[in-house]
């Protein structure tokens, strides 16, 4: 009914649950590469069906509880394919940002760029 999508458990079979249909309907969005960053905080690659393979985030305290398209980085059905998060942390406050690599369409950033 779902196809392959996020889920989320408390480790119970009672607090088991779809966290969001990605990609609608019996289509997969086959989430991959899950990564934490800064506390609950994860990034993850997936497939919503229209945006091909580009990064998400999913941070309940800041964005809500539900799953974002973290960047359009190649627009069109064919996605950047994202690889290799990196979470950094700045000295300091404790922020700092996630490294990933992904194709873009910007002549100037390569074929494959550091995001």
């Amino acid at each position: 009914a779902h196809g392959c999508e996020l889920w989320e458990s408390d480790g119970s079979g009672a607090g088991t649950r779809l966290l969001m249909g990605i990609c609608p309907g019996p289509c997969s969005s086959a989430p991959s590469a899950l990564t934490t960053a800064f506390g609950e905080m994860i990034l993850f690659v997936a497939d919503d069906g229209q945006h091909g393979r580009e990064p998400w985030v999913l941070a309940p305290g800041a964005l809500g509880p539900l799953p974002q398209l973290l960047v359009d980085a190649l627009p069109g059905r064919l996605g950047s394919a994202p690889a290799g998060f990196l979470p950094v942390t700045a000295a300091g406050d404790g922020l700092g940002g996630v490294f990933f690599s992904a194709a873009a369409t910007d002549p100037a950033r390569g074929a494959d760029s550091l995001w």
